[in-house]
């Protein structure tokens, strides 16, 4: 559990484009839309929730900040600012850049990988390579590595 400590109100960075309609929902509509597209999610892939609420902007405002985001441009470095590196840094980007929370970081133990996965207010689950910017939709995926996804933690 958190404290608010501070009660601090958060300060926006100047962002290029303001979101558009935000839906917000409750862990359990996440956790329908995991099960409903990731086979695993049964046996091998278990969600670690961080919120109770999430906010969540639609896919053309995701794919806005896809293109907007800096994190690809950032070099590779074995060990040091590798996959996690970058999934984590694109995960952490949108949440302080936009203050929604619909961006989850994989950790894929089945293939040795770490992405992201972005909800969407659709309902569509994009899956994400931060190191390339590339992205599809996890109906046109074949669970294959990298991104296999049969033994994960998926953290949002």
């Amino acid at each position: 559990m958190c404290f608010n400590f501070f009660k601090k109100k958060p300060t926006p960075q100047p962002t290029p484009f303001d979101l558009g309609p935000i839906l917000q929902e409750d862990g359990w509509w996440i956790d329908d839309l995991l099960i409903g597209n990731i086979p695993e999610m049964a046996r091998g892939v278990e969600r670690l929730p961080l919120d109770g609420k999430y906010w969540i902007p639609g896919l053309e405002d995701c794919l806005k900040i896809i293109e907007w985001d800096f994190i690809d441009r950032k070099q590779y470095l074995i060990d040091r600012f590798d996959c996690d590196d970058f999934a984590a840094a694109f995960f952490a980007q949108v949440r302080t850049s936009y203050f929604v929370n619909n961006v989850a970081l994989v950790i894929d133990w089945s293939s040795g990988h770490a992405y992201n996965l972005i909800f969407t207010s659709e309902g569509k689950l994009i899956l994400f390579e931060p190191q390339s910017d590339k992205y599809w939709d996890i109906n046109d995926h074949n669970f294959a590595d990298p991104y296999a996804l049969k033994r994960a933690q998926i953290i949002i």
